[in-house]
């Protein structure tokens, strides 16, 4: 087992840090450890003590974690003739630059980013830089991670081209955080042909649409969207839509997080319906957490949308789902469409088989509503039946209905 050492510098007593961790290292006997730096100060002096000592045993770096100011950086890729940086079982790679005192340039990141390429074994990248520019365009010549073996990138609060994902052909899964499409002269869709799962997160839905319309992601399986502040009401026809048909994707996972306003379960209804393929459903109204008073969340025209008899084609796959937030009618009401898509795994089956559905056994669901009165199972208005299907649904564990504090609903 890795282990794990967090070191804030910048402290008054640092060079006793230095010496302690020293010890610490050597007691360590060559084991692989996880590195996390973050300076602890808000002017510190370069830790020329601290750096030569972690470059002593860079061997042993599993996981580095930096999150120091760019200027510091330099002084990892120094190289001198007793010290040879080595990366064997480096794996991962963060870094959350601190913007630079306006005497120290960006490019000082450089020559500690040359050196990782050394580590053959790095599949993971984190980089958020407070910055205006392309920061990858800009110290590309000398920024030479070992792009085509890294499968996950993070990329937070930076300015970059689509074209940038091109230099990661083994790139499985992004996280992308309110970062900034720089314009390109090619208007065309930039297309990753190994990207399988994307999260992205954004202040507001014009930034999300801008990144969304340049990229085409064939081989996309899950998707994850956050939107903090501002949506229209038409946002996942607009704009999630537009980029899935252009993808000509298979999505089984799909993560919706955004403020629920009157009118959207009709825009979430259409937009679902054009995957077929979905397997889990993940919906959070994260006006639960903002301002409560101004949370709509989803209704009757959503959890109606899932009956199985009615509309045995619509989410056929739908096999989980997960939805957090208000929820516009009675609870016995909003269940009853996944009661219907659960029943059909009982033995003794007391729906007709000619009307039964063509939809997939709804295997998990989990209601976490805050505006609903809880009630015990005998003042529940479902059919006898349903409500004993209901009973052993929840004592399984396969039904999860609470309110925000996780008490249950009925008992």
């Amino acid at each position: 087992m890795p282990l794990y050492l967090k070191i804030a510098y910048g402290q008054s007593k640092d060079s006793i840090r230095v010496q302690l961790l020293d010890e610490w290292m050597q007691r360590t006997k060559g084991s692989v450890v996880r590195l996390h730096i973050i300076k602890d100060s808000e002017y510190p002096s370069h830790p020329y003590n601290l750096i030569n000592l972690l470059r002593a045993y860079s061997h042993q770096w599993l996981s580095i974690h930096l999150q120091v100011s760019t200027s510091w950086l330099g002084f990892f890729g120094t190289t001198d003739n007793v010290i040879k940086l080595s990366f064997p079982n480096l794996c991962h790679f963060s870094l959350y630059g601190l913007p630079p005192s306006p005497a120290v340039s960006l490019d000082a990141a450089v020559p500690a980013l040359r050196y990782l390429t050394i580590g053959r074994h790095l599949q993971g990248s984190h980089i958020m830089i407070s910055d205006e520019r392309d920061f990858f365009a800009d110290l590309k010549p000398a920024f030479v991670l070992p792009f085509v073996q890294i499968t996950l990138l993070k990329l937070s609060q930076i300015s970059f081209s689509q074209q940038l994902l091109g230099d990661f052909p083994a790139l499985v899964e992004a996280q992308l955080k309110d970062i900034k499409l720089l314009s390109n002269d090619n208007h065309g869709n930039f297309i990753h042909s190994t990207l399988s799962k994307l999260d992205v997160c954004f202040w507001n839905q014009n930034d999300l649409r801008e990144l969304l319309s340049a990229l085409s992601l064939p081989q996309l399986k899950s998707l994850r969207v956050e939107v903090t502040v501002y949506k229209s009401s038409h946002f996942a026809m607009d704009i999630l839509h537009p980029f899935l048909r252009q993808s000509h994707c298979k999505v089984t996972e799909l993560v919706l997080r955004y403020a629920i306003r009157a009118g959207d379960d009709h825009d979430i209804v259409e937009f679902l319906e054009t995957l077929p393929y979905l397997r889990e459903l993940n919906i959070c109204d994260t006006a639960i957490y903002s301002d409560r008073s101004f949370a709509t969340g989803l209704g009757g025209f959503f959890f109606n949308a899932l009956h199985p008899l009615r509309n045995p084609l619509y989410l056929s796959s739908l096999e989980v789902l997960w939805y957090e937030g208000p929820v516009g009618l009675p609870m016995e009401d909003a269940i009853r469409p996944a009661i219907l898509r659960s029943r059909f795994t009982e033995e003794d089956n007391t729906c007709d088989r000619e009307c039964e559905p063509t939809s997939a056994m709804l295997r998990k669901l989990t209601i976490s509503a805050n505006n609903m009165a809880k009630k015990t199972l005998s003042q529940v208005s479902l059919e006898a039946k349903l409500l004993q299907l209901l009973k052993n649904l929840m004592d399984l564990g396969v039904f999860e209905l609470t309110d925000m504090h996780g008490d249950v609903y009925f008992f």
